[in-house]
């Protein structure tokens, strides 16, 4: 039986889970059920968040690396983790550096751009109000609800004045840079096979 992804396609997070679902062929199908992730899987894990993988038992998963580490020795076909335990070291620190500081780099894209800000709050009000059953203006007012918290983070994040920015920027360039280096020379990361570092990428 396949597992329910729930996440969307504007979700950063849920970008990796599903890059990493497809290329395991595990069969799943994504949903963003809004009542049941303020329900039930809120209850579970704690707090409401994407994305969240379900198994057929009822297994509640969440946070990319816990889904990902789960579920890689469940399923044979095409793994993902580096045999070697160096590849393995430098993947769990590239994991760690992409979650937690380049997503920075994204926040700033998005929420202090106009036209990306727009285009995800739209997105946002498709994605959750749509699954409450909102449609036009009241679904759009919804995804700026939403939107307008999200942005509330940026000067947690450093980036809510002109030098954050510029940071943010200067620091996106740079590893940019260097991961095209890397990987110009081959199609993948660590080779010519997909492994996990390649889908932390997708976070970004």
């Amino acid at each position: 039986m396949s597992l329910t992804h729930y996440g969307t396609m504007f979700s950063y997070y849920s970008a990796k889970t599903r890059a990493y679902l497809c290329y395991r062929r595990i069969p799943f199908v994504e949903v963003y059920d809004a009542q049941a992730l303020g329900g039930r899987v809120r209850e579970q894990i704690g707090k409401l968040v994407i994305p969240v993988v379900e198994t057929a038992e009822g297994e509640i998963l969440q946070d990319t690396t816990v889904i990902i580490d789960t579920l890689e020795p469940r399923y044979i076909e095409r793994p993902t983790f580096p045999d070697d335990e160096v590849l393995m070291l430098v993947t769990r620190i590239v994991e760690f550096i992409i979650d937690e500081f380049w997503i920075t780099t994204a926040m700033h894209s998005r929420w202090n751009d106009p036209q990306s800000n727009l285009f995800a709050a739209t997105e946002f009000g498709l994605g959750i109000g749509g699954s409450m059953g909102l449609v036009g203006d009241d679904a759009l007012n919804m995804g700026l609800k939403v939107a307008a918290r999200m942005q509330s983070y940026l000067p947690r994040l450093g980036i809510a004045d002109e030098a954050g920015q510029k940071a943010a920027s200067d620091y996106f360039e740079s590893c940019s840079k260097v991961l095209n280096t890397a990987v110009d020379a081959r199609q993948f990361l660590f080779g010519q096979r997909p492994s996990l570092i390649d889908f932390c990428v997708f976070t970004g």
